[in-house]
């Protein structure tokens, strides 16, 4: 049997009227949920001027108002020892170059959720970073752009590492139930390096923004007609 270039080839079900057919939003919330669920796992070498600091994981780069940020640091091939780390989830503020009262008028930041941890002597970490309920997801128009980034600082050490106790020299027996203590360095020589990775914010659904902020849905709204002499 043939058929027309212009009929539509793609597979119907005959026992789905035309009235049942997704509705915009429905398509809308659809590709929302495509975006912030795809896993594309990447990994960033992290550097400064005396070499490897960390080798980060982050799982996705799309989130949807209220998850979780998760990512994880792996200190094993570094030279550079890192003594602590911390990571803040920062919105940027842009005007667009026609609409500044200046050229000189800078970007508008603000900080929202930070993790904060101490990593002297670790070989592996992470950290959850929650993204707030109430923020402005990523947008852009003519007049502002709205961006999102996790923004790191690593405080790394200066002296060369094999010149430093940041290790225990050797690992606990197993079979010694007091352990062993370590003792890290009492001074160390530092210096602080920063690195923006850009993320996107998606809209949530309605009625998950608010049933995590405590907040009614549905209103009713009574009206009464008064007839006048």
């Amino acid at each position: 049997m043939a058929h027309n270039g212009s009929e539509d080839l793609a597979p119907s079900n005959p026992f789905i009227s035309d009235m049942e057919k997704d509705c915009p939003l429905d398509s809308a919330l659809q590709v929302l949920q495509m975006v912030t669920s795809q896993r594309n796992q990447k990994f960033y070498n992290v550097t400064n001027a005396r070499g490897h600091v960390v080798k980060f994981c982050i799982f996705k780069q799309a989130y949807k108002l209220g998850e979780d940020i998760v990512g994880s640091l792996d200190f094993n091939d570094s030279n550079v020892p890192c003594v602590q780390f911390a990571v803040t989830l920062q919105s940027v503020e842009e005007v667009t170059p026609e609409c500044r009262e200046s050229e000189t008028q800078r970007s508008n930041i603000l900080s929202y959720s930070k993790v904060h941890e101490m990593c002297a002597g670790y070989e592996q970490t992470h950290f959850v970073l929650p993204i707030p309920l109430h923020v402005t997801p990523s947008f852009a128009s003519d007049v502002v752009r709205l961006k999102w980034r996790l923004h790191f600082e690593f405080v790394t050490s200066t002296s060369d590492v094999k010149d430093m106790n940041m290790k225990p020299a050797k690992p606990p027996n197993p079979e010694d139930l007091d352990g062993k203590g370590w003792e890290g360095p009492s001074s160390i020589s530092i210096e602080t390096m920063v690195w923006d990775l850009p993320v996107k914010l998606y809209p949530n659904l309605p009625s998950f923004i608010s049933q995590g902020l405590q907040m009614q849905t549905q209103y009713d709204m009574r009206v009464t007609s008064s007839v006048s002499n």
